[in-house]
Parts: C-alpha cells; structure tokens; sequence
C-alpha cells in the first residue's frame, strides 16, 4: 500500500485516486456523495465493513460507479447476476450488470437521488427566487473538500466572482493573482466536481470583464454574477463583446454569440436572454443551439426575469412590461401610479423574481417598497413597503423569497421595532 501511495504522489494526483489497504475498520473513510470510480479488486478490502454493500452505495457519488470483481461478490455470499437483479431493484441504483471485459466484474452505477437540485443561475434559476428546492442541502457542520487551499490568496473575499452548479459540476469565476491592490488580476473560469472538488479544467478570462470602475473595495453592476449561467452540458460566460458557450465537461467552445456585452444572462427554453451593458444595447434573445437572435426588444432593459415561458421587466419609466419569450411581442404593460399615489416619488425600478402566478418588483422613494402583481395580465395584488429610509431597492431585492406558496419578506427596520430581522410570510 504505501508504494501504490508512493506511485500516486509521484504522478501528481494524489487526492484524485487513494489508496486503502486492509483493516479493521467498519466503515470506509470517506465522506457521503464522494467517490466517482471505486474499484473493488480483492474480497479482503471490504469483509471488514459492517454492511460493505451499504458502505460502497454510500460514498458513491450521483453516477458514480463501482467495479466489484466476481470473488469478491462471492466471498460476500452472493451470486453477482442474483445481486445485479436485486440491485436493479433498488431505487437508488441507477444500473448494475455483470461484465466480462477484463474479467467477470459487478457494475454499479449510482442514481442521482430525488430531492437534489441544481443552482444554474445567480439567484438560483431564471425566474431569479434565490430559494432552491433542494430537499438535502441542510446546516452546513463540517468540511467536505478542500481545492488549491494553498492558491488562495490572504484576502480570498473578493477574488470569487461567480458560482453555478449543473449536472454535478461547479463552475466559478475566480481570480488566482496573489493578494494586493497593485497585482494585476488573473481571471479564471474554473469547474471542478461539485461532490469532490477535483479540478475538471479552467481557461483564462480577460481581467476587462470587471470593468473600468472596478477597485478591491467597491462593487457594483461590473460584478460577473449575472454573467455566468450553466444549463444541462453548457456553459455560458461573456468575453468581452461575445458570449461564448462552452462543453460544461471539456471547457471547448462550442458556440460564440457574437457582438454582445452583456450585462444579465439568462438561458431557458433553448433560448439565450441577454441585456447589454450600455443603454443603447436592446434585450435580444437568441436560440441556443443556433446562435441566430429570434428577437430584439425596441429598449434597453436593466434587469430581467424569466417564467411560464414570458419575460418580465421593469421599463426606464418605471412600468413592469411582460413580453411573450418565443416571439419578443409585448404581453402586457403596467403602470401603478394610482396604486402608489400616496407616496412621492415612487418609481419602480427592477424586478425581483417570479413564479407561475406572481411577480414582484422593487421600487425606492424615500423608504423602498416590494409589490406582487399578476403574471398573466399584469394585475396589483399586493404591496409591502419599507420604513427605514436607508433600506434601497438593491436591499429590498436581497431580502424576498417565494418558497411553498407564500412570499418571505424580511422585514428589516420596516415597522416600529428598532432592529427588526423577522421575516414575514404573505
């Protein structure tokens, strides 16, 4: 064992492969979800563990596989066609069968778990509510893995400049220059195996990408969160005046969108959603496979969301427009003056997220005020507005959620009692 060890160190991927000899223990020394390819040569490795079975499905990852040799199927009293059968069985087993290619070998191949969900754009999804549905996420109390912690710069907070997951993959936008204000910056667009953390590959970005208003101290809209989307086996991220789709497995370009800064990308219904960076660039929307624009919108727009296959906004006068996603024609157009009239200066100014029957938009006048109106004509539904003067809109869109049917707001100094954190469901 320690000269396979010695071998793997060697080659430069120790930490990718490991190495266990035999022991006394019961459990396999890995973490739940960990293992990609475990292989299981020799009986003696697994007699130990109290349930070797259960321990092997265990720290597998979602499709990942485990190769059990024959003798070893056998020395734990089974038949391997009879425990293929059973596992088939089993729901979380995605396939098992016996192959004969380089000897008589057990394959099992894990199924992804019911309950996991995936976060593919900045605020989760393209209907832009930062609330996953993932049923396992839970409190985080240990560490799972560690990358390149040796890489990571002293003051690593403000090098992370995007993260999406797709198809058990994790991609980030990060910035690998050393620590200091006057060390020019080295952008990467980095994707690793989100259940173990093995780098998959990286290629370089532009450092422009951040913008000419970018310090290490300020941020604004020059942040790349809206610039990063992966969706199935793409990867979608700007470079300079282009958007390029990647192979999520490879990091190749596959496709590239050409004359395009964006400043929000959202990618949903074989459709790529853009908005630009300056105010003379449209919404455009383009087919993915493609790359051909299906359409453009007559004015520029800040920010969007997408749901029920249409595309919501809040226009520069401060009416939520509804546009139809396949065609780009206008829905619906709304204007809430005489909703608001009582308060001065009210301006909505962007939308926060949807679902299929409600949207919500955030607008600022002396406090800020979140309000819900129908997604299908447009219709005022609800309204919640803020006290405290220095809560803006930008806040206000941090601080409201749609889970299980109802809208989490935080209520954040928006009443009478100082310091107020609650959260209220509407």
């Amino acid at each position: 064992v320690k000269r396979v060890r010695a071998y793997i160190d060697s080659r430069g991927v120790y930490g990718r492969l490991s190495v266990r000899g035999n022991g006394a223990a019961k459990q396999l020394p890995l973490a739940d979800f960990l293992v990609n390819l475990l292989v299981v040569p020799d009986p003696s490795v697994v007699l130990q563990l109290e349930d070797p079975l259960e321990e092997i499905v265990r720290v597998l990852c979602p499709d990942g596989l485990a190769m059990l040799a024959a003798k070893t199927v056998r020395a734990l009293g089974d038949d391997p066609e009879e425990l293929a059968d059973s596992l088939r069985q089993d729901p979380r087993i995605e396939m098992a069968e016996v192959t004969e290619d380089g000897g008589s070998w057990l394959r099992i191949w894990k199924k992804r778990p019911p309950g996991m969900a995936e976060w593919t754009h900045f605020r989760y999804g393209p209907q832009g509510n930062a609330a996953s549905p993932d049923a396992l996420v839970g409190v985080p109390n240990s560490v799972r893995w560690i990358a390149d912690s040796r890489a990571w710069p002293k003051k690593h907070f403000d090098h992370l400049f995007a993260a999406v997951s797709a198809r058990g993959r994790l991609f980030c936008i990060f910035d690998e220059s050393p620590a200091g204000f006057q060390v020019p910056r080295q952008l990467r667009l980095i994707a690793r195996d989100a259940y173990n953390g093995i780098l998959l590959w990286k290629r370089p970005l532009p450092a422009g990408l951040l913008g000419k208003e970018w310090n290490h101290g300020n941020r604004h809209d020059a942040w790349l969160v809206n610039k990063l989307v992966a969706v199935d086996e793409h990867v979608f991220v700007t470079d300079m005046g282009r958007v390029l789709r990647l192979d999520a497995s490879t990091g190749e370009v596959v496709c590239t969108y050409e004359d395009i800064e964006p400043r929000q990308m959202v990618v949903a219904g074989g459709r790529l959603f853009v908005t630009g960076n300056d105010q003379e660039t449209p919404l455009q929307c383009f087919d993915v496979a493609t790359a051909t624009r299906r359409w453009k919108y007559a004015n520029h727009v800040e920010h969007f969301v997408w749901g029920t296959d249409r595309v919501f906004f809040v226009d520069l006068d401060g009416q939520s427009v509804c546009l139809d996603a396949e065609t780009g024609r206008p829905e619906w157009r709304q204007d809430y003056s005489d909703v608001w009239k009582g308060v001065k200066r009210l301006k909505f100014r962007r939308v926060v997220s949807c679902n299929k029957d409600v949207l919500i938009t955030s607008g600022q006048a002396r406090s800020c005020a979140l309000q819900g109106v129908s997604v299908s004509d447009g219709r005022h539904l609800w309204s919640f507005e803020y006290t405290d003067p220095y809560h803006n809109f930008f806040n206000s869109a941090k601080n409201a959620f749609i889970l299980d049917g109802l809208i989490w707001v935080n209520r954040q100094n928006s009443g009478n009692v100082p310091n107020d954190t609650s959260w209220v469901a509407l």
